[in-house]
């Protein structure tokens, strides 16, 4: 089963134009799908009424969304909001959405707990529990788009649960699955991976195997490629 909200632009397009034309259907379904995933995204495909209703109980069974419980949300006095996402095997991570004039910037995790053990972090001290997959990493911006039109984040940053780099992988691929325009600016905090600027993949690994070796060593590595 094809789970479109782990691919990137490009693949999501060629697997459902792959799908629709072995159903018969017109070339311009194609767009009006793949609109439906970040553009305008729908919380489930019979939400996507311009669809015909066969085609999306047929999307439903073929391609379903994958989406990520809502466990809490918080909503302080500045306007920030704090999201607890239940990720359906007894785990939750966090996401936080901070709100400065015209931007929203969302803050969200790559893994659930952190390896890394910094004593003044309370991700550190929970201990690492396991990577998150593609999917649970992006659709943390889909949900909160899913929320509410208007809390459509300009800017995304992984500085949430979980160091992004100790899960390189899932995180460019959660990075580069959603179209250009979706958010205005993506970034892992101080490690340089962001769509106008992305990360030469020798410093990322280099960054990686710092990380590793502790807080320190990585941040003399991300320091010294700022």
């Amino acid at each position: 089963m094809v789970d479109l909200l782990s691919l990137v632009p490009d693949a999501a397009r060629a697997a459902l134009a792959e799908w629709l034309a072995e159903r018969d259907e017109p070339a311009y379904r194609a767009r009006q799908v793949f609109r439906r995933l970040w553009e305008r995204p729908v919380e489930s495909w019979d939400d996507a009424t311009e669809l015909p209703a066969a085609l999306r109980r047929a999307l439903a069974a073929a391609l379903p969304l994958r989406r990520l419980p809502l466990s809490a949300r918080q909503v302080s006095r500045d306007g920030t909001e704090k999201y607890l996402w239940d990720l359906g095997d007894g785990e939750a991570v966090e996401s936080v959405l901070i709100p400065e004039g015209k931007r929203r910037t969302l803050c969200i995790s790559s893994q659930v707990g952190c390896a890394l053990g910094c004593v003044f972090c309370a991700t550190g001290r929970m201990g690492f529990r396991r990577n998150l997959s593609v999917a649970e990493i992006a659709c943390q911006v889909r949900e909160v788009m899913l929320l509410d039109a208007a809390l459509k984040p300009t800017n995304v940053v992984f500085m949430g649960m979980g160091e992004p780099l100790l899960n390189w992988d899932a995180v460019r691929r959660a990075h580069d699955s959603q179209p250009p325009g979706g958010t205005r600016d993506r970034g892992a905090a101080h490690h340089g991976l962001d769509r106008g600027h992305p990360a030469e993949p020798r410093q990322a690994r280099a960054t990686a195997r710092a990380v590793s070796a502790g807080p320190l060593a990585a941040r003399a590595v991300t320091g010294a490629a700022a």
